[in-house]
């Protein structure tokens, strides 16, 4: 489903069909019939956005570096990024089907200068991007991606948060409880984590009885969710980086995942349910095949949320 779009000049078009602008400076009347409420109640319809799933990223402890790598750290995330967003149309294929090149996922990503948020179809989608950002940021890690820039900055680790609701875009910008709940819960975690809102939580224990159960899906599986009865199962390839074509209980991609219940954040008089994700995975890109190697996905650590 795409995103409701609201423009100004379309708005304060209608605006000013009911209002005005000029500003009185005499006495001033409350109007007791508001034609311009009802005007949005009948052209706007918050109940038909778009759900949508945000993943949430952002540097681990990103002020405590000094000015200079400060100053390089939000190059060095979209040089990540790049390769990120190349590497899931080309190594995700099926996933990914809906984006022909990574500027369409780059049009959906608020870039918050250490990290941003990445608007995404479904919590499966978001999953597989914050696999393709560790996997990247390992290769960084260890000397395998731009070595020399490694050294100049050190080593850098993400934390992830993934949210799922409503979103709607007024001009080039994107609004909504989905975003609104990733940054709180980004905001309120302490330490390096991948934490999920009860609407994540949920979207996995209805299409697969739980995350725990990624380890144990295929493409034939993801397939017959209603969020990808529009998806076209050819798309996948031969070598795709995350899920087997079939069942597979090798445990070669996803090899564990265990998830626990954190509790409630409140935040700006607002309370989460929120759940912390630990997901391992053994794999590579395709230029690395020969050398798969395994990375993590947060921690097992629920203290230290504010």
């Amino acid at each position: 489903m795409r995103i409701s779009k609201l423009k100004y000049e379309q708005l304060l078009e209608s605006v000013l069909k009911f209002d005005e602008p000029n500003i009185n400076t005499s006495f001033a009347s409350i109007p007791e019939d508001n034609d311009l409420e009802r005007f949005f109640d009948q052209s706007i319809f918050p109940e038909s956005f778009s759900n949508k799933s945000v993943l949430g990223m952002d540097i681990f402890q990103y002020s405590q570096y000094d000015l200079k790598k400060q100053t390089l750290i939000p190059f060095l995330f979209k040089l990540i990024q790049e390769a990120v967003l190349k590497n899931c149309i080309k190594s995700n294929s099926y996933l990914f089907q809906k984006y022909k090149d990574k500027e369409k996922l780059l049009k959906d990503f608020i870039h918050t200068g250490d990290g941003g948020f990445q608007i995404l179809d479904t919590p499966l989608h978001a999953i597989a991007l914050a696999i393709n950002f560790e996997l990247f940021l390992r290769y960084y890690n260890s000397y395998h991606f731009f070595p020399k820039l490694r050294k100049t900055i050190g080593p850098i680790s993400l934390r992830y948060t993934i949210s799922s609701g409503t979103i709607f875009q007024f001009d080039q910008n994107y609004f909504g409880p989905a975003i609104i709940n990733c940054a709180r819960m980004i905001n309120k975690d302490n330490l390096n984590r991948c934490l999920l809102d009860q609407n994540t939580f949920d979207w996995f224990m209805h299409h697969m009885m739980g995350v725990e159960n990624l380890q144990f899906a295929s493409i034939e599986d993801i397939a017959s969710y209603p969020a990808f009865a529009m998806y076209d199962l050819k798309k996948a390839n031969d070598s795709e980086m995350l899920f087997t074509h079939k069942k597979d209980f090798s445990f070669q991609k996803i090899i564990s995942t265990d998830v626990q219940k954190i509790g409630q954040i409140t935040a700006k008089n607002t309370s989460l349910d929120i759940y912390n994700l630990h997901l391992q995975y053994l794999g590579s890109i395709q230029e690395a095949q020969e050398k798969p190697i395994a990375v993590t996905i947060g921690n097992l650590n629920l203290s230290g949320i504010d």
